[in-house]
């Protein structure tokens, strides 16, 4: 390996999870599949819509299932 040459080396010290597209979209990915799959879709989409405004939080006016692209705070 590139690193076999380097004794101090810790190669898995360097290897790290993207947290954004590892950890926060696949979790939320999950759980969104996961509701979907007990509430359905349409439903789920009308949580979201009746949901209050909250300060810090997004609003989805149209629901989940519009959503073509998420992405998040880096």
């Amino acid at each position: 390996p590139f690193f076999s040459g380097l004794p101090h080396c810790q190669i898995h010290c360097s290897m790290y999870p993207d947290i954004l597209h590892q950890l926060y979209q696949g979790m939320l990915k999950h759980t969104i599949t996961w509701f979907q799959a007990i509430l359905g879709s349409r439903e789920l989409d009308r949580c979201f819509q009746m949901a209050p405004p909250t300060h810090g939080a997004r609003s989805f006016h149209n629901g989940l299932s519009h959503l073509t692209q998420v992405t998040g705070q880096e």
